[in-house]
């Protein structure tokens, strides 16, 4: 329940840039990314591939993020935000940042940082 509080929060308050909550999270890690394949971001941000690959292509029907094969291995692909991705990301990062400094007003970030330490552990599927 509070998971889902606090997505419906942040989409809301994101909702001004045109992104939602995991497109959002998911262009900040292709900008923040050093290894540009599908794998390493898949690994990064603990998405499986099809799931990755679904919200990748919604992202390269929006023109935001362009994804291309490796031309040594053309087994492999790698994505990066186009330039209208990197924009709308810079335009969603102030909203975001001040949806994180009103959530800190409501709920202490200690309890944020041990609910993330505890999860942790939880396994993976």
């Amino acid at each position: 329940m509070a998971a889902r509080r606090i997505t419906s929060y942040f989409e809301r308050e994101l909702g001004g840039c045109g992104l939602s909550l995991a497109q959002f999270g998911l262009m900040a890690a292709i900008a923040a990314a050093q290894d540009d394949t599908l794998g390493a971001l898949a690994q990064k941000t603990a998405l499986d591939q099809s799931t990755l690959s679904r919200n990748l292509r919604t992202l390269e029907a929006e023109g935001l993020v362009e994804i291309a094969m490796v031309e040594a291995d053309q087994r492999r692909r790698t994505v990066w935000l186009t330039e209208t991705g990197a924009r709308r990301l810079e335009a969603a990062i102030p909203l975001w940042r001040a949806a994180q400094a009103k959530l800190a007003e409501t709920v202490s970030p200690d309890v944020i940082r041990q609910l993330a330490r505890d999860t942790e552990r939880l396994p993976r599927s």
